[in-house]
């Protein structure tokens, strides 16, 4: 007889072939690797710097405590940075100038940071100019910012 003579359950059948489950890993480890790269600024970095330097799908992580680097552009075109506050994350202008200048085409996401002592003529905490120029907040709060012109 033919029968089944292993454990009570015959295998399943599986639908994909060998090379399409290659395909389909590689295909999830290409696209893994093109969220780009993750770089945490320790409390007394340039933030500027970091943004700067950030190719566009980078993430930069923002250290707990508070920050004093402000000024700090995203220019515009193909720049898409994501900025993350870990723990309690500050950023301390001082009342020199404004925390973020987002300029056109730039997509700049912010995440879990308190924004605090901005004052700029365009803007205290933020400021957003040109065509497609995106800013994204979630988990962002303001104090004591503001536009002086």
């Amino acid at each position: 007889a033919l029968g089944w003579e292993g454990p009570t359950t015959p295998p399943v059948a599986v639908p994909w072939s060998r090379m399409e489950i290659r395909v389909a890993l590689l295909g999830l480890a290409a696209l893994v690797s093109s969220a780009g790269a993750q770089t945490t600024v320790m409390v007394g970095q340039s933030i500027s710097a970091a943004v700067t330097a950030a190719s566009a799908g980078d993430t930069l992580h923002l250290a707990s405590g508070t920050h004093t680097s402000c000024d700090i552009t995203a220019l515009g075109g193909t720049k898409n940075v994501t900025i993350i506050g870990l723990g309690a994350a500050v950023i301390d202008c001082q009342d020199q100038t404004s925390h973020f200048v987002a300029e056109t085409g730039a997509f700049l996401r912010l995440e879990n940071m308190h924004l605090t002592k901005g004052s700029a003529i365009d803007g205290g905490a933020i400021s957003v100019s040109g065509a497609g120029t995106r800013v994204q907040l979630v988990g962002v709060t303001v104090s004591a910012s503001a536009a002086t012109g």
